[in-house]
């Protein structure tokens, strides 16, 4: 799921990234609450800073290709 939304943003216009990015956050955020994770929790399973995930669940921060897999592998292992 998460690939297909980061070759969806890369062929978009500016707009589109946002609002791939945004739903991207939506749904980590959702994920990792329905999981009953902290943000510290899923950032140290995910190898990044909290601040960096809270920014990617705000839809403020766009995620790399190799965290885009992280954070989503841990929430649904």
């Amino acid at each position: 799921y998460s690939t297909i939304l980061v070759q969806k943003a890369k062929k978009g216009s500016g707009s589109q990234v946002n609002s791939v990015t945004q739903i991207f956050g939506k749904r980590i955020k959702k994920l990792r609450s329905e999981r009953n994770m902290t943000q510290e929790q899923l950032a140290e399973k995910a190898d990044i800073s909290v601040s960096f995930l809270g920014g990617i669940e705000r839809g403020v921060k766009s995620p790399t290709h190799r965290i885009t897999k992280s954070p989503h592998h841990h929430i649904t292992k």
